[in-house]
């Protein structure tokens, strides 16, 4: 039982106050390029030139965890004694759960721990561990042997993370260096019979820990980095995912700190990882970390949410924001004092717990009306520091940068006592969340398992009985786990997940991968067009984005040439009159259709205005650069910049236009031909605020 002590509440609110001056917008901290760029042949190509090089397995300990927890104040912090969300999940009603469609080992290894990770793509699924990796197909089977990580990286260094990004149809594998970090980006679809790209990224010291996530303007990166200095350091990174996929040398990497952040040993904050069909509009890119009123500093449980905002003409005009606030309900999420020795299990040591860390990969999804994201951290489910489970969220917010608000907030317990911990979430197309875990108690060897939840059930619990992906038969011989797991969802359906973990069995450390779901493929509709809005006389490039493998297609398109199509790929429509029109696709099965219209969806003009400012959100005093992006060939151009200075312009390409006063802006741009005239104004467009704290130069 936790005693509550005045002065360690005063230092708190000490402490708390002075990690809240800080608590400003910050402009990047660090610019550079990419280090190095080469092209690495295929691994197909180096089986045949002989240069392929084997999984090199050390029975050894990679990187290890010799960095302090977060230090534990005596005395302070809620709840004291149980998990106040745990009796809601005890007492909720539980459905069947649906069993593995099939699982298979993934990976045998004696390094210390195996950092499980993989994603799943159309035609792949690739995994990685210390310090290997192996691609397979979608049944299990392997279609290459294990491979060093230097086949494709610089070397064998370790903690590595594999990720697929749907939009561009290629996989990532990553891995860190002693100041730096490795990405090679496939050059292809095909992992295995195409090149890729290495970029290699230096830093200034070690980032431990480093966790990738995908988002529409880059690629976003957070480690375990100068934990004593996080809201002053470089700790989160952006890079330039478009150069990337494109193998462009010129590719740069941007650095920000995490502003009034609280911590001072490990931690693993967690970038959101966009998941679907649809990604996210450029900007905006939010970092998590929850807050844990049992450390110094923190005075009350909390998350913090953090958003990026990347100008990738000028990256020294990149901001990340303050964080968002968010209030909990108590968790303790601090075990035997912060040590790593914390989870009995049938035999030798405890294990770690894996505490002070956002699991990865916090998942991002838009759905109509709504974006949502999930993610989870272990807690202390009784106060005792030695039965663990899962406290897991879904946040929503109604528009693409409004404020983030908690939905739905719950801890899972496993329902036979053993502690559950470990976990990786994910959520599929008809919003059914997954997760996946570990179990381990003194009489439960370490075994993997999941449970769910279906998108109408009561909020807040998991309803799924609990499934088995693997069921572990020895004791860890270390206090080291895992480190993390992982799950990805297939694209081709957006229903069936794949979840990777690390249990023990046959003398070894294995990796094991579930594939289930939690729902049968709904049958569903969908497509979009490119561009949306066009001059009288353009064409609109139409993809069909439907899920769970329709055998029939057929397109409705109002106004254009031609009218109507049946099958997967139409070809261009031309528009040959001004006006707003409806397009419909209807997809078949064989047994039942689904059909998507989109009212007023694309739009004809003879003229139209339209315009971007990098960055949108700048300190006083600085500028903002507009550019031109109308069609139907404009003649001339006015420009209304209200609170800038200049206020207004007539010509194509307005110089920078500077604003030195705090404030929301407007900016208007009406254009005109010999057809006619368009007006466009963004509302609040730019936001000019003062920062006493941010820097000017960039190293």
């Amino acid at each position: 039982m936790k005693k509550v002590n005045l002065l360690v509440m005063l230092m708190a609110f000490a402490f708390g106050t002075i990690a809240q001056e800080s608590n400003v917008p910050q402009k990047a901290t660090l610019v550079q390029t990419a280090d190095n760029m080469v092209i690495v042949p295929s691994i197909t190509d180096q089986i045949a030139s002989g240069t392929f090089i084997p999984s090199q397995d050390i029975n050894k300990e990679v990187n290890p965890k010799q960095m302090g927890a977060n230090k534990p104040v005596p005395g302070k912090g809620l709840p004291y004694g149980n998990d106040p969300l745990w009796e809601k999940q005890a007492l909720v009603t539980k459905v069947k759960g649906k069993e593995p469609i099939f699982t298979f080992e993934a990976a045998s290894s004696n390094t210390t721990p195996t950092d499980p990770t993989g994603a799943v793509g159309p035609n792949h699924y690739v995994n990685a561990w210390n310090s290997s990796f192996r691609i397979w197909d979608k049944e299990g089977n392997p279609l290459t042997a294990p491979a060093a990580l230097g086949t494709i990286l610089q070397g064998n260094m370790g903690d590595p993370i594999v990720f697929y990004d749907q939009f561009a149809d290629r996989f990532v594998i990553t891995e860190f260096y002693s100041n730096g970090f490795g990405m090679a980006v496939c050059q292809g679809p095909d992992p295995v019979n195409d090149g890729w790209y290495l970029y290699t990224f230096n830093l200034s010291s070690f980032p431990d820990y480093p966790k990738f996530s995908l988002w529409s303007d880059g690629y976003y990166i957070t480690a375990n980095k100068d934990s004593g200095s996080a809201g002053s350091s470089e700790v989160v990174f952006a890079v330039d995912r478009d150069k990337m996929l494109t193998g462009d040398p010129s590719a740069q990497m941007v650095g920000f700190p995490l502003t009034g952040i609280t911590t001072s040993g490990f931690y693993s904050p967690l970038s959101f990882n966009a998941n679907g069909n649809t990604p996210p509009p450029a900007g905006n890119s939010p970092i998590v970390y929850m807050q844990d009123d049992s450390w110094s500093g923190v005075s009350t449980d909390h998350l913090k949410i953090w958003s990026i905002d990347m100008d990738w003409a000028t990256p020294g005009n990149s901001i990340i924001s303050s964080p968002q606030i968010i209030d909990t309900e108590p968790f303790d999420g601090l075990f035997d004092g912060g040590s790593f020795s914390n989870l009995p299990q049938p035999s030798g040591q405890d294990i770690d717990a894996l505490q002070a860390t956002i699991m990865f990969m916090a998942q991002y999804r838009r759905f109509s009306g709504y974006n949502s994201a999930i993610f989870n951290f272990v807690v202390d489910l009784d106060g005792n520091d030695d039965y663990a489970g899962i406290r897991w969220y879904e946040l929503r917010q109604d528009n693409d940068g409004d404020p983030w608000e908690i939905y739905q907030e719950g801890t899972y317990s496993q329902p036979d006592g053993h502690s559950a911990f470990s976990g990786n979430m994910c959520m599929d197309g008809s919003g059914n969340i997954a997760l996946a875990y570990s179990v381990v108690s003194s009489t439960q060897y370490v075994s993997l398992r999941y449970t769910g939840r279906n998108a109408g059930d009561p909020l807040g619990t998991m309803t799924f009985e609990e499934e088995t992906i693997a069921d572990g038969t020895q004791s860890n011989p270390s206090f080291r786990y895992g480190d993390y797991s992982q799950m990805t969802i297939d694209p081709v359906d957006d229903a069936t997940f794949w979840s990777i973990g690390e249990y023990f069995t046959g003398g070894s450390r294995k990796n094991h991968v579930g594939v289930f779901q939690l729902a049968a493929p709904v049958l569903t509709a969908g497509f979009f067009g490119e561009p949306t809005t066009v001059c009288s006389g353009q064409s609109v490039t139409f993809t069909d984005a439907s899920l769970a493998e329709p055998t029939s297609w057929d397109w409705s398109f109002p106004g254009g040439t031609p009218d109507s199509y049946s099958g997967q790929t139409p070809p261009a429509i031309i528009y040959g009159n001004a006006g707003v029109f409806d397009v419909s696709l209807t997809v078949g099965n064989g047994s039942e259709t689904d059909t998507e219209e989109k009212t007023s969806y694309i739009t004809v003009k003879d003229i139209f205005a339209e315009f971007s400012g990098t960055p949108t959100s700048v300190v006083v005093g600085n500028t903002v650069t507009f550019t031109d992006e109308s069609g139907c060939d404009p003649t001339s151009w006015d420009w209304s910049f209200p609170g800038g200075s200049p206020d207004s312009f007539t010509g194509q390409n307005p110089p920078s236009i500077q604003y030195d006063n705090e404030g929301s802006f407007d900016v208007t741009l009406t254009v005109v031909n010999a057809l006619g005239t368009d007006t466009k104004t963004y509302e609040d467009y730019i936001n000019v605020f003062t920062c006493s704290y941010c820097a000017t130069s960039y190293s």
